[in-house]
Parts: C-alpha cells; structure tokens; sequence
C-alpha cells in the first residue's frame, strides 16, 4: 500500500482559524512519499500510485512549485 493515505491535511474551522502544515512539513512528506514510492513502485498495485502522485503534486503546487509536481508526475505517471 501506498505511503500518502498515512497523510492527511489537518484543518480547524472553527473561530475562523484554520490550521494548515508548513512548507517543512509539507516538503518532508512529498520527500517520504517520493523515496517510498520510487523503492516500491514495481510492487505497488496501481491504485496506490495514483494515489501517492496525486498527493504529491497536490503538495508541490501548494508549495509553489509547479515544475518539480510536473517532473514527479512524468516519472511515476509516464509509464502508466
């Protein structure tokens, strides 16, 4: 199974206030979901990979980098 679904994008509502992670966190996780999915890609059913990438490239351009979502995309999605 995938390692993006063990992440998830807290967020409070309430009071207006809403709670997000910061770019460290949010880049320590594309780099864990990238590292785990590039040692477990040939064993992973497709589904989760979809799912992984999908999670990644939300991240990137949430971070402001379009670029590198569109090189993981191309890396893990250009063979599918």
């Amino acid at each position: 199974m995938g390692l993006g679904w063990q992440y998830f994008l807290r967020c409070s509502w309430s009071m207006g206030d809403i709670l997000v992670m910061n770019k460290k966190e949010k880049r320590k996780i594309v780099a864990d979901i990238y590292w785990a999915l590039k040692n477990d890609f040939n064993e992973m059913e497709l589904q989760d990979i979809y799912y992984d990438v999908g999670l990644m490239v939300g991240h990137c351009l949430c971070l402001d980098k379009p670029k590198l979502s569109n090189k993981i995309y191309a890396q893990f999605m250009g063979s599918k």
